[in-house]
């Protein structure tokens, strides 16, 4: 046996960084792709009042985006945009918070026996969930650090790049607001999270 054969040659760098890439552009695809079919969901469940009997069906849409948000995050880490270390790392403590917050809300709720609030006024239920305030409350905190990422990383990689990007992470996020208006506004904005997620992902970043 010889010495090459006992001891392979490691993983080059730039070999490495391709598949990282590769790796967060399929994330950054998927993620963008299911965030958008799930927030137009909610919009077509979240534009009466009360909601409509699907709502809390379509907020459990979301979850899968947000697992996939939560991987593109920690993955980014390895090559943070711009080299800020502190952008990549918020951007997971904010995907984590949305994920957490969804989850509590519209999935624990399975086993309390009760209904989530918003389902509970539409079938005139006293008592709700508990976890639709605290769900809520993590979910908002989630987009307000989320935002606070983009911001950190847009500034990080500078120029017109930069703000562009924080531009469609705002637009992309804003599909949470937009849902309660139309389904095509949510939907359309949610596209832009795609944009954001994929733009934070360029070559550029991840070979030099």
């Amino acid at each position: 046996m010889t010495e090459t054969s006992r001891h392979p040659a490691p993983r080059t760098a730039p070999a490495f960084r391709a598949r990282t890439h590769r790796t967060l552009s399929v994330l950054a695809v998927a993620t963008g792709a299911l965030w958008t079919v799930g927030v137009t969901l909610v919009a077509t469940q979240a534009g009466s009042d009360p909601v409509g009997a699907g709502y809390d069906a379509a907020n459990r849409a979301l979850t899968l985006p947000l697992v996939l948000l939560v991987g593109y995050a920690t993955l980014l880490r390895t090559s943070p945009p711009g080299g800020s270390s502190k952008g990549s790392v918020t951007l997971v403590v904010g995907s984590v918070l949305l994920l957490a917050g969804n989850v509590l809300e519209f999935w624990m709720v399975l086993f309390s026996g009760l209904h989530t609030e918003k389902t509970a006024a539409r079938l005139g239920e006293p008592e709700a969930f508990w976890g639709s305030l605290a769900g809520w409350i993590l979910f908002a905190l989630g987009l307000l650090v989320t935002v606070a990422a983009a911001v950190m990383l847009g500034r990080a990689i500078g120029g017109l790049r930069g703000g562009v990007l924080v531009v469609l992470a705002i637009l992309g996020l804003s599909a949470t607001g937009l849902w309660a208006v139309s389904p095509l506004l949510a939907g359309t904005a949610g596209l832009a999270l795609a944009g954001w997620l994929i733009g934070l992902v360029q070559p550029r970043h991840l070979t030099t």
